[in-house]
């Protein structure tokens, strides 16, 4: 139930932060949907979002952040 209302939440405040891009965009960029924004819709592998998670792309990462 608890992530029914994140979702929900999530969706409202996705519609939002769409609205305000595309609003405040410049005439070269292109217009975003309200799932560009939102963290629990799927992202298609074929779009190219994001990089893979495996034990080699986490070393690549790692390396960066050592204290």
């Amino acid at each position: 139930m608890a992530e029914a209302k994140q979702r929900s939440d999530w969706s409202h405040t996705s519609a939002l932060l769409a609205m305000l891009f595309n609003i405040n965009r410049g005439k070269n960029v292109q217009p975003k949907k309200p799932y560009d924004f939102n963290p629990f819709v799927a992202r298609s592998k074929s779009k190219g979002n994001g990089i893979p998670l495996n034990k080699d792309t986490i070393k690549q990462i790692k390396k960066y952040f050592k204290p």
